[in-house]
């Protein structure tokens, strides 16, 4: 399990610097369920049960994102990596920043928690840090 979480964070850490790019390619793949959602302004793509192990070795992780215009860039960069990783495929969900942090505290109370998430700061990365994985120990 303590593999999948960092399998987790360091594609999120790779998502994330490749949102930093500016990529503005949109593609759709296995890792891509894509629907509006139409409260507050807020949209999320489809979900899959986060993080659990289908039949075999498939993996299905949420990555959830606070950054609307960077979904282009978090998606091509999930798909590349489902391309070299066939057996794990990552969500992307998104919510307005307004609403972020709001709706992630939300999630984890009621046990939807994502697999990946970002922190926006120092203060949010302390309100967060028991559910963050230190991995700068890794390759």
């Amino acid at each position: 399990m303590k593999k999948l979480i960092c399998l987790s964070v360091a594609a999120a850490m790779a998502c994330t610097m490749t949102a930093c790019s500016g990529s503005s390619s949109s593609q759709t793949s296995p890792s891509s369920r894509s629907q509006e959602a139409g409260d507050s302004g807020s949209q999320e793509t489809g979900k899959q049960d986060s993080g659990k192990q289908d039949s075999g070795n498939a993996v299905d992780l949420v990555l959830y994102n606070n950054k609307i215009e960077t979904v282009d860039a978090l998606q091509k960069t999930a798909d590349a990596f489902h391309q070299s990783h066939p057996d794990i495929s990552i969500t992307i969900e998104t919510t307005q920043s307004e609403q972020y942090s709001t709706s992630l505290k939300t999630r984890y109370a009621s046990g939807e928690a994502p697999d990946i998430f970002m922190v926006t700061g120092k203060e949010d990365m302390l309100l967060w840090l028991d559910n963050l994985e230190d991995l700068s120990d890794q390759k």
